[in-house]
């Protein structure tokens, strides 16, 4: 936006007189340096934002794997539909009495949850991880 193209084009499309088109000019090499400067420090400041993001994202993992750590499988189950819940942004827990909506009986259009306890089985779905697929079965005579 800041360079002389844009100044030209400025001219030509506005039909700008002599005058016009150097203070427009002058305008544009005034605000250069000192927007590529805050550009700079923007970039800068996104990339602090996404360290601490990204160290924020560990912290929490964390976290829920030491609640986990202490809950019985029912509880742990419970837990995760709260965590999928609070994942897809629904603040609502829902009844005591609701289903929970992750794994292989996922309502359509939910994601499966939890997503680092199911991985995908080609041909089968979805599978608790580190659980053995069936082993394929020869129907030749």
């Amino acid at each position: 936006m800041l360079s002389e193209s844009f100044a030209d084009r400025l001219e030509g499309d506005l039909k700008l007189d002599a005058r016009q088109a150097g203070k427009v000019k002058e305008a544009l090499q005034e605000a250069r340096e000192p927007m590529k400067a805050q550009f700079a420090q923007v970039r800068e400041a996104n990339k602090k934002v996404r360290e601490h993001q990204e160290k924020l994202r560990g912290m929490m993992q964390d976290l829920r794997e030491k609640l986990r750590a202490v809950l019985n499988n029912e509880q742990k189950e419970r837990f995760d539909e709260m965590m999928l819940r609070l994942r897809s942004g629904r603040r609502s827990w829902g009844s005591r009495g609701e289903q929970p909506s992750f794994g292989p009986g996922a309502k359509e259009g939910e994601p499966s949850f939890p997503p680092e306890r199911w991985e995908e089985n080609p041909g089968k779905g979805l599978r608790p991880r580190g659980e053995k697929s069936p082993a394929p079965v020869d129907h030749k005579p």
